[in-house]
């Protein structure tokens, strides 16, 4: 997932909210024509994120490659993408 709505879900130790995501459970709701999330539902635990990867780059945008929200990412093609986001690649 990708977007600023998750901004809402990451918590806010300041203002006593927890965070949400990412959670081992959880449903997203999406607007039925225009595909949007409009609510994500947390269930599950809380899961400790694995890293923070860096922002992406301007050459990273012109290329085009950033994922859209609601890109699959297979299980064989995961780790490969969690090296680029650590080296800062798309």
């Amino acid at each position: 997932m990708s977007g600023q709505y998750l901004y809402d879900y990451v918590g806010d130790p300041g203002l006593g909210v927890s965070r949400r995501l990412p959670c081992s459970d959880f449903t997203v709701r999406r607007h039925r024509t225009e595909g949007y999330a409009v609510d994500i539902e947390c269930r599950g635990r809380v899961l400790e994120p694995e890293m923070i990867a860096p922002p992406f780059g301007g050459a990273v945008w012109r290329e085009g490659s950033v994922p859209e929200d609601r890109a699959l990412v297979s299980d064989g093609q995961f780790a490969t993408v969690k090296l680029q986001r650590m080296r800062g690649a798309g």
